[in-house]
Parts: structure tokens; sequence; C-alpha cells
């Protein structure tokens, strides 16, 4: 009761104070005695007089709303919390971190435009509406209904023969090009409807990357950074952060050109970890690459699988996918011939405890290359 009272009190002398200068004020300003700076200059002092009451009094009220908040009403009265959803809502689907190819189809256009021409149908579009595919082919299948997911932290490895659409998914997942039939979703988003956010979502670390040679390092990042709308201080702590993570802290200063192969993939895969990517691909992470950053490499990409990030991994390097991986899909001619574990690619292919290179053969045909020597 006493609080009620003091409170009511302080809004009443702030109400009386302000119509007492306004009321006084302008009498005094009709009569001459005063101008209208003056009124002006004493509301000012009256702001500055009664801010902290009336700041003391709104933070009372901020209190006792915070005590009827929504939440806090049916944790007491131990309610549940029961908001139906509209008829028409859609179910939502976890995909956090998931990449994920599902019914893709691809075949390489022919008789198109090329070069600058080619990417015109991206410009002055609806960014809502997919942009319509270049004009039919006469191609084969370069990929023919592949379905496969990299979960959220998993390491997910492509693994197939030359020639057998690795490198053409790795095109897709990112958009280089756009799936013919199927479609590519990056952490729930549609890539060819959602391009921005899918986009946003991902990190890509390409098997030969550009970089801009008369960047320093340091520079390089801050530029990529602001190509996903990154600023503020938490820019640099991020970019220290990482050159320190990959070992390159001290060549933060140095143009990119001075860098060996191996420190060029590195600075790279700091760019694609910088907006904190849901879902990375990786086109051979390990070429050029030393024992002791492809050890470091290694163990970055755990840490960013036990943190929910879907790591898809396109290599040629069985030993590798074996290592890292914890699923495996092997692709032959286009198409998804087998996806899961180790044990079970085994278990598939009729085999034992064996590594996967043996396997591998088995799947995709490589048997026949026992017959080389004989041909020779």
């Amino acid at each position: 009761m006493v609080g009620r009272g003091f409170f009511a009190a302080l809004g009443l002398v702030a109400a009386v104070g302000t119509a007492t200068v306004f009321w006084v004020g302008g009498y005094l300003v009709i009569e001459d005695q005063l101008s209208t700076g003056d009124i002006v200059m004493f509301s000012f002092l009256l702001v500055q007089l009664y801010g902290p009451l009336a700041g003391i009094s709104n933070s009372r009220v901020e209190f006792a709303t915070s005590l009827v908040s929504f939440e806090r009403v049916f944790e007491v009265m131990d309610l549940e919390i029961d908001i139906p959803d509209p008829e028409e809502a859609e179910p939502l689907v976890p995909a956090e971190g998931r990449v994920e190819l599902r019914d893709v189809s691809f075949r390489y256009q022919s008789g198109g435009p090329e070069g600058l021409e080619a990417v015109k149908r991206f410009w002055d579009r609806d960014p809502g509406v997919a942009p319509p595919i270049a004009s039919a082919s006469t191609r084969e299948w370069a990929i023919k209904s592949a379905s496969f997911v990299s979960e959220p932290g998993t390491l997910t490895a492509l693994v197939g023969p030359s020639g057998a659409g690795k490198t053409t998914i790795s095109y897709l997942v990112p958009r280089l090009y756009d799936v013919t039939e199927g479609a590519v979703l990056i952490d729930g988003h549609d890539l060819a409807r959602e391009a921005e956010a899918a986009k946003g979502a991902l990190g890509f670390i390409p098997d030969r990357p550009f970089l801009y040679d008369k960047l320093t390092a340091g520079e390089f990042l801050r530029f990529h950074a602001g190509l996903y709308g990154l600023d503020g201080d938490g820019v640099e702590t991020r970019v220290a952060e990482l050159l320190g993570l990959f070992e390159l802290a001290k060549w933060e200063g140095e143009l990119v050109e001075s860098f060996s192969h191996g420190m060029k993939q590195r600075l790279v895969m700091c760019a694609a970890f910088l907006h904190r990517p849901r879902g990375v691909l990786v086109d051979e992470p390990m070429v050029g690459l030393d024992p002791r950053g492809a050890r470091l490499i290694k163990d970055v990409f755990r840490q960013m699988a036990k943190k929910g990030v879907a790591i898809l991994m396109s290599t040629h390097t069985l030993e590798v996918a074996q290592e890292m991986c914890d699923r495996i899909s092997i692709i032959l001619n286009g198409k998804i011939i087998a996806h899961g574990t180790v044990e079970e690619l085994r278990a598939a292919s009729g085999g034992g405890a064996e590594d996967l290179t043996p396997v591998f053969l088995r799947l995709t045909g490589g048997a026949g290359f026992q017959e080389i020597p004989d041909a020779l």
C-alpha cells in the first residue's frame, strides 16, 4: 500500500510540475516578462529533475509486467501451452544443417548461350522465382535421379570413379549450375527458390579456389565477410579466431600471392567457415596439404561436425573417406549406387572385414582391373 502511494505521488508531482511550468510560463510570455526560449529552458530543466523519478516508476512497471508475462502465467498455473496451427500451415521439417539431394537429375546443355550470356537469366528477376533452365539438350544425363542426405553432425563422403558425377554434384550444391530435375536443399531451403537463404547456410571449399592475390589474408576474409553481410567488431574477432585456428595468424598482413598452395587452401577454409555455415561442401579437401595441414583439417572437420554442421566431402581418396567420414555415398555413371556406413557398404558388397578399396571396386565393377597384366 505504501509503495503504491509513493509511485502515485511521483506521477502526481511530475504532472503538477509540468502543468505549472507551462501555465505560469505561458502567462509570463503573454505579459512580455519571459521569452519562448526561457520556457524551453525551464522545460529542459524539468525533464532533468523528474527523469530519475520517472525511471524508478518505469522500472517498477517493467518488473510488474514481467511477472505477468505469457510464459510465467502458464508456468505458475501449471497449464500446457496449446496454440493450434492453422489448417493450411505446412509441417516444419527438422533440417538444421542438412544438405540434401532430392531426386536430382542434370545434363549439360548444348546449343545454348555461353560465358556471360549464360548467366543473364539471373538478372532483373523476382528472387522468389527460379530462373528458366537453358534450352533442351541432347547430351546424356550427367546425374540421374540422385538422392542422398548429409545429416547434421555427420561427415559424408561422395566417392566414385573419374567421370562418375562427383564434380557435377559439387557444382550443383552451390548452384554453379541449376538442376534439370529435382531439388537441392540446404538447411531446409530449396536452392532454386530460396537461393539467398540456402547459400547463406552453406560453406563451399572448391578444389581449385580463386583468391585475390593482391589482397592480404586479413583483407580477403573481411571482403568475404562483407559478401555475407557481416560487419561490426564481431568480424575482426572472427577473422582472428579462424586465422589462429588454421595457423595463418602471423601471415594476416601478407599478400595472398606469396602463399603456398596449402596455405591458400587453408585460407579458403577460413573464408568458408567465416559466417558459421550449417552445411559445408568440400571438394578434394586434402589436395596440396602437407601431413600437418591434413591432420589439422581432419580435426577441424570433426569439431565442426560435433557442433551440428553437415559436411559433404567429394574425394578420390578412399583412405581419407574411410578414416574421416561417418557415411559414404558411392556414385557411378551419375547414379548413387550405395549409401551407408563402411560396415553397411561391406555387407552390401558381400565382403568381410576389409578396407574400403576392395568394397569400392566390387560395387563399381573395378574388379576387372585384374585383367590389366594379361593385356600388357
